[in-house]
């Protein structure tokens, strides 16, 4: 297991769920890349991005696994005044390809969690938060 695996998975899922969105070319932003222009922007959109949140020893053997937990978070928005029917249509797209999964080897995903929703630059943005783990097996060095 290694960061940048986790990382690829994931990026190929996002890929999965914005090509079945059917209503119109979803913009996803992701992975510091395809970085939506929010001043000709129209559409709904969804900024996604990977949270490595802490790691821990789990057990004392002499490589020991390491259990590592972050988040997905997923953040559909609309523009102001459009009303929250778009953006929670998005997060129902996405919580299935997300919520609890195995199959985004090698991390194991939790119940996804809607957060407070906030405003920026014109946009109304509603995150979605999707815990995971993964265990790696760490070698010591020397």
């Amino acid at each position: 297991m290694s960061y940048e695996a986790i990382r690829a998975n994931v990026a190929t899922r996002v890929e999965t769920a914005k090509t079945a969105w059917l209503d119109y070319a979803l913009k996803v932003q992701f992975d510091n890349r395809d970085m939506v222009d929010l001043q000709s922007q129209v559409l709904p959109f969804v900024m996604m991005d990977l949270d490595f949140r802490a790691a821990e020893q789990a057990d004392l053997n002499r490589n020991p696994r390491v259990q590592i937990y972050g988040t997905i978070n997923i953040v559909a928005c609309c523009k102001v005044g459009d009303g929250t029917s778009k953006v929670l249509k998005l997060v129902d797209h996405f919580i299935p390809y997300f919520e609890l999964t195995g199959a985004i080897t090698p991390i194991q995903t939790k119940a996804a969690a809607i957060t407070p929703s906030r405003t920026f630059k014109g946009w109304y943005a509603q995150p979605l938060v999707i815990p995971f783990w993964s265990t790696r097996t760490s070698t010591l060095a020397g």
